[in-house]
């Protein structure tokens, strides 16, 4: 998957219906989307992820998600004020 989006290649696993291999891709993705300060996407890709994570039954991939989220909020609002 060298020089392909992550979110990409989450979408063929998700179209392929294998969720467990579409969630840690979507996690990539939002870190991508972090690391380009593109934090709106990234919120987007994280909520996708856990979404997926419950679906695929993976019950710490979700939560794990759910950390990363808060801390994006978190950074949100320090940068607000």
């Amino acid at each position: 998957a060298a020089g392909v989006h992550p979110a990409r290649v989450a979408g063929h696993w998700q179209d392929g219906e294998d969720a467990r291999q579409a969630a840690p891709w979507l996690v990539r993705a939002g870190d991508a989307a972090v690391g380009t300060l593109r934090f709106a996407d990234a919120h987007g890709f994280y909520t996708r992820a856990e979404a997926v994570f419950v679906e695929a039954g993976d019950a710490g991939g979700a939560a794990g998600v759910r950390r990363t989220l808060n801390a994006l909020a978190k950074r949100a609002e320090e940068a607000a004020s």
